[in-house]
């Protein structure tokens, strides 16, 4: 449950930070590929939200992956891949106790 919530919050986030980028114009380099800035830019509206999780203990981690080589101008789709190392949740407590006869 909990990774659930996290996860739907990573999605609401990514979603705020993408969409205003939805129809904008993208720079390429002269092999059809994406330039540089446009791939800082995309990852610019994401990585805000996720420094904030981050900063506030909702996620570990993160990484965001785009690859520049990608053929925009056929697809007119962009794809990025956003990894997300989770908190981890103590389930359980063993602890070992017992008497000993020298310390």
């Amino acid at each position: 449950l909990c990774r659930n919530l996290v996860i739907n919050k990573v999605v609401r986030q990514s979603y705020q930070g993408i969409v205003p980028l939805l129809k904008s114009r993208l720079l390429l380099n002269a092999d059809g590929t994406i330039t540089q800035l446009t791939i800082t830019q995309f990852k610019g509206a994401l990585i805000p939200n996720l420094d904030d999780m981050q900063a506030s203990g909702d996620i570990s981690a993160y990484s965001i992956l785009m690859d520049s080589t990608q053929n925009v101008l056929s697809t007119s789709k962009v794809s990025m891949t956003v990894k997300i190392l989770p908190v981890g949740i103590a389930d359980w407590i063993s602890i070992n106790l017992g008497y000993t006869a020298k310390l």
